[in-house]
């Protein structure tokens, strides 16, 4: 779930055409470290950066519409593999269960984006690649 925090929070540091590249081979790792389907998060993930850019013609992506994102994008991962999960017919999985786990993963990646926030509020990466302090 850091993961994803990492995806919202990274939408307006790096340059928009590396953004999806970044966002899909930040999915293919967590793929290939995490869950072995590959492809299934880089996938998700890619769908999320372009909601993201979608959201920010209508509304500027500030800090505060970047934590609702977080949130959202959460339930929605959690969502996604809960009904996966069902789907396969296993039901080792209730509803609780998912309640329980978006409940404290909330909790842990709005801390995560608020020290990362903090943290790197200056830097942002030029067309080069570079980091530079605004």
């Amino acid at each position: 779930m850091l993961t994803l925090t990492l995806i919202v929070f990274l939408y307006n540091k790096i340059d928009n055409k590396k953004y999806l590249q970044t966002v899909f081979i930040i999915g293919l790792i967590y793929d290939l470290l995490f869950s072995y389907i590959l492809l299934f998060n880089s996938l998700i993930f890619l769908l999320f950066a372009k909601i993201i850019k979608k959201i920010d013609k209508f509304i500027r992506c500030n800090y505060f519409i970047s934590l609702i994102l977080v949130i959202i994008f959460i339930f929605l991962y959690d969502l996604i593999l809960f009904l996966l999960v069902k789907l396969s017919n296993y039901n080792i999985v209730t509803i609780s269960d998912l309640i329980y786990k978006f409940k404290n993963s909330i909790i842990l990646n709005i801390s995560y984006f608020i020290l990362l926030s903090i943290i790197l509020k200056n830097i942002k990466f030029k067309k080069n690649n570079k980091l530079y302090v605004k």
